[in-house]
């Protein structure tokens, strides 16, 4: 049975400046330290499921979350920005599906987000389709160096389904990357020759890096990552989360609390 839930909570992927939207509360709330809830609100009918799933803040005042209205039904993607005084809501490209999984800018007229199927891209003015995929499976990643330099990937993650892969833009055309970018699920890129990824699978696991020219395994991480495998059950999906962390020269292994664990109903 689905619970109707108001999207209050970021999960997902979150860029690490989403701390800028912190600039939405009273001067009051803000200078308090740590977290606060910026916005939340329902989308779609009052029995819908609804959340956010993605967040860029390309400026103090200016970021953008992304979601959708019914997550594991029949849904609807959707987007807010916020401009310095108030969230509004975005309009996207008719005939969407699904959910936005992830998003990610190179600057404030440049963000990317990619959802069930398709990459959509803002200019500044509007959102539209940048590409559509016939292949079946979610697009988890989107990394945005430039407008002419932009990742996607669709690993198959923990269901073992066929999926979209990666692809590669290079302002004139998109071409599908193979070998082990194909099974990446999360990424962050730091320059066109800089990008970490990790994939995932239902046996595990690996952190790799794009130098420009080719995606290698990162082998000194393999250690602190060990082996995490999702576990699924009918109607519910369990993640395990392990995480690592690169201090200048070795990688140790962080295992987050057991309240930090990412549990969803999907029945």
């Amino acid at each position: 049975m689905k619970r109707a839930y108001h999207a209050g909570i970021v999960i997902g992927s979150v860029s690490a400046a989403a701390a800028a939207l912190t600039a939405a509360a009273p001067a009051q709330a803000a200078r308090a330290a740590g977290w606060q809830i910026m916005a939340t609100v329902h989308y779609g009918i009052g029995a819908n499921a609804s959340g956010y799933s993605a967040v860029v803040a390309p400026g103090k005042n200016d970021a953008w979350v992304f979601g959708g209205t019914n997550p594991g039904g029949t849904s609807a993607p959707a987007a807010e920005h916020w401009g310095g005084s108030r969230w509004r809501p975005a309009p996207l490209p008719p005939g969407l599906g699904g959910f936005i999984i992830a998003a990610s800018a190179s600057s404030a007229t440049n963000i990317w987000a990619v959802g069930s199927g398709y990459a959509l891209r803002w200019n500044g003015v509007k959102w539209a389709v940048a590409k559509t995929w016939k292949q079946p499976g979610e697009l988890t990643s989107v990394a945005a160096i430039s407008p002419a330099n932009v990742w996607v990937f669709g690993g198959s993650a923990f269901t073992g389904e066929t999926s979209p892969g990666a692809w590669h833009y290079n302002g004139h055309e998109w071409i599908r990357v193979t070998g082990i970018a194909s099974g990446i699920y999360r990424s962050s890129a730091i320059s066109r020759h800089n990008i970490w990824a990790v994939t995932a699978s239902q046996w595990g696991g690996s952190v790799v890096h794009y130098n420009g020219h080719t995606w290698q395994p990162v082998r000194s991480a393999a250690s602190a990552l060990g082996h995490a495998p999702a576990r699924r059950c009918p109607g519910r999906v369990r993640q395990q989360r392990v995480g690592i962390r690169k201090n200048a020269t070795i990688w140790d292994h962080r295992q987050p609390r057991r309240h930090h664990e990412a549990i969803a109903d999907t029945g």
